[in-house]
C-alpha cells in the first residue's frame, strides 16, 4: 500500500470513530517517512498526523513533540518555497495567454501566493493541534482566522471547515464520537482518487506540497476528551 492509501485508511477510520486504528496507521506512516526519502512537506504532514495519533492514544507529551517536529518541517517547507521556481497558472484561452505574456510578474505572483496559502494553512493547522495537545482553551479569534484559511484552501464543504465551525458553537462535552469526524469520509475518498497520481516520491516539490496539505489532519477541540472517554470504555 502507498502512504497515501494508508493516510486515506486513517481518515476513514477516524470517520467511523475507530481511533485506535487511525492512530496505528498514522504512526506507521510517520515511521516510514523517517526511513525514506520523503520531501519536507510530506514529512510535515506525517509528523502532524503522528501528533494526532498520540492524542488519540492519550499521550499528550508525545503529541506535542510530533507537532513541534511538524512545525519545524513546515518552516523548512516555507523557506524552500521561497527558493522554488513557480510556474504561472495555466491559461485556458488565447486571451489569457496574451494577458499572461503582458503581465508575467503578476501571474507568477498569483501562482506563488496560492502555494504560500497552502503552506500557511497547513502550518496553522499544526499550531491549532499543538494548542489542543497543550490543553489551551479555544482561541475564538485564532479559530476564525484558521477557518478563513481553510475556506480558501479547501472550500466551504471541507471537513476542516466543518470541524472549525463546530468548535465555534458546540460544547465539547456533547460531541458524539460517531459524528465528530464524519466529514473525513470525503477526505478519504479524495485521497484514494488521487493516490494513483500523487505518491510521496519526492518527484516534485510543489506537487508534494499541495498533496501534503490535503494529508494534514486537524484536531477537533473535543478530541482529547473523546479519546480519553473511549479509552476508559474499552
Amino acid at each position: 500500500m502507498s502512504w497515501t492509501r494508508d493516510m486515506a485508511a486513517a481518515f476513514a477510520a477516524m470517520a467511523e470513530g475507530h481511533f485506535a486504528e487511525a492512530a496505528e496507521q498514522w504512526l506507521q506512516v510517520a515511521n516510514d517517512t523517517q526511513h525514506a526519502e520523503a520531501s519536507e512537506p510530506l514529512r510535515a504532514a506525517a509528523q502532524n498526523n503522528a501528533g494526532v495519533a498520540h492524542i488519540l492514544l492519550c499521550d499528550l507529551r508525545a503529541a506535542r513533540i510530533g507537532f513541534e517536529k511538524a512545525a519545524t518541517s513546515w518552516a523548512r517547507t516555507r523557506r524552500a518555497l521561497d527558493a522554488a521556481e513557480v510556474a504561472m497558472p495555466g491559461r485556458s484561452s488565447v486571451f489569457h495567454l496574451r494577458l499572461a505574456m503582458r503581465h508575467t510578474k503578476s501571474f507568477e505572483a498569483l501562482g506563488r501566493r496560492r502555494y504560500e496559502l497552502l503552506c500557511a494553512t497547513a502550518a496553522a493547522i499544526t499550531r491549532h493541534n499543538k494548542d489542543i495537545a497543550a490543553g489551551k482553551p479555544l482561541d475564538i479569534g485564532a479559530n476564525d482566522d484558521l477557518l478563513t484559511g481553510c475556506l480558501e484552501t479547501f472550500g466551504p464543504g471541507s471537513p476542516e471547515a466543518a470541524i472549525l465551525r463546530d468548535a465555534r458553537v458546540t460544547s465539547v462535552g456533547v460531541i458524539a464520537l460517531a459524528t465528530m469526524y464524519a466529514g473525513f469520509r470525503t477526505r478519504a475518498a479524495q485521497l484514494l482518487e488521487a493516490c494513483d497520481v500523487n505518491h510521496p516520491q519526492n518527484r516534485n516539490f510543489l506537487v508534494d506540497l499541495e498533496h501534503a496539505v490535503s494529508l494534514t489532519a486537524i484536531v477537533h477541540p473535543g478530541l482529547q476528551l473523546a479519546a480519553i472517554c473511549a479509552r476508559k470504555q474499552a
